[in-house]
């Protein structure tokens, strides 16, 4: 439920602050992420966040500002994220809701996983996708 609740974070994020008023005219549609999934050549970085804070890029230990680096990056390579974290039925950690954040101020695809293998993922339409 937590994931779902991060999700519609995201979205909000996107929809309201990252591509609301600020620098687009009053009638410019916001330009939102396909729901297709992405294709298989389509560049990603995986995402976990430990129960304690830590941060896991691609299985490798990051800080915070390594995060924001490679979101950046991958932005400009129209990439997606696939995120998840330890203990979703729990509040999260601090660093779950920046990572979230550094997603949306990035305007990233996100795709959730209940698994640290990421072997699933909610897609789009908020249903789990294996």
């Amino acid at each position: 439920m937590k994931l779902l609740y991060m999700a519609a974070l995201v979205l909000i994020y996107l929809g309201a602050g990252a591509l609301g008023c600020r620098g687009r005219g009053a009638h410019a549609p916001p330009s939102v992420a396909s729901p297709s999934p992405p294709a298989a050549d389509t560049p990603s970085v995986r995402i976990w966040i430990a129960k304690d804070g830590k941060i896991e890029l691609d299985g490798k230990p990051v800080e915070l500002e390594a995060v924001g680096a490679e979101l950046a990056e991958l932005a400009r390579r129209k990439g997606v994220v696939l995120y998840g974290r330890d203990a979703p039925e729990q509040e999260p950690h601090p660093n779950s809701t920046k990572v979230i954040e550094l997603v949306a101020h990035n305007r990233l695809p996100i795709r959730l996983s209940t698994k640290r293998d990421f072997s699933d993922a909610v897609g789009p339409n908020g249903k789990l996708e294996q």
